[in-house]
């Protein structure tokens, strides 16, 4: 994500959406290939089962941490899909400045994560005040 959107939206901004999805699409098939060159041919184990795998889900906890990451990153492409009509129709930035506020952000995201992890280890107040305060990346 870090790479991934802000050189989507200079593609796009260059070339064209359609560019970027065919660029993406490329992206997509080099990894399959990848994978399907470099990743050895195992058998599956001995007494491992498809519903047994699945029963996993049945344990609340597995279930909160899957709808956690799927929210968590919703949030985030939600924010990125906001970020670029924010900076150039509200705060009045270029477009050709779009890539760079976009690579600002998400790279500013890291060390808040972490630095969230760390005050959420002291209780969730610790951790929220952190995330409503700091955003640099917004502030002007």
């Amino acid at each position: 994500m870090f790479v991934g959107v802000p050189l989507g939206t200079l593609i796009g901004q260059q070339f064209g959406w359609r560019i970027t999805f065919g660029f993406v699409a490329l992206l997509g098939v080099a990894g399959l290939f990848g994978i399907a060159k470099l990743v050895p041919d195992l058998p599956a184990p001995e007494g491992v089962r498809l519903r047994r795998e699945l029963a996993a889900f049945k344990n609340i906890q597995v279930l909160l941490a899957n709808g956690m990451t799927v929210l968590g990153f919703g949030a985030e492409f939600a924010a990125i899909t906001y970020i670029a009509p924010m900076m150039t129709e509200i705060v009045g930035n270029a477009d050709s400045s779009i890539t760079w506020l976009l690579e600002l952000a998400l790279v500013s995201g890291a060390p808040r994560n972490c630095l969230g992890r760390r005050r959420a280890r002291c209780g969730a107040r610790g951790s929220r005040s952190l995330t409503v305060r700091y955003r640099p990346e917004f502030s002007r």
